[in-house]
């Protein structure tokens, strides 16, 4: 793997192509592909294979956790993503949470 990442020559042989091709795998899009259209597009489809397959959140985490106020209990947590989001806005997000979690 790493070997294939120090074959400069290869590298700029594929140009674009492998993100092309990624692209075109998880979803397409209407920037890169001519024949995109809204109505073969499914957005809850393509998110999922995203998250599962590239271990990518691409607008939030979701996961399943202990509850810290019952721990006979599982909660799902819903979190920001820090890829998709900024430092101040993640910041702010788990403000906003531990605000809500005390709220209870």
């Amino acid at each position: 793997m790493f070997d294939s990442c120090m074959d400069e020559d290869k590298i700029e042989s594929l140009g674009a192509q492998p993100l092309l091709d990624l692209i075109k795998e998880y979803g397409s899009w209407n920037v890169t592909d001519g024949n995109w259209t809204e109505e073969k597009w499914n957005f809850m489809e393509t998110f999922v294979k995203i998250q599962k397959y590239l271990s990518i959140a691409p607008l939030f985490n979701m996961y399943v956790s202990a509850d810290l106020k019952d721990s006979t209990k599982n909660i799902i947590v819903v979190s920001s993503s820090v890829k998709s989001l900024g430092t101040r806005a993640t910041i702010g997000l788990e403000i906003s949470a531990l605000n809500f979690a005390k709220a209870d």
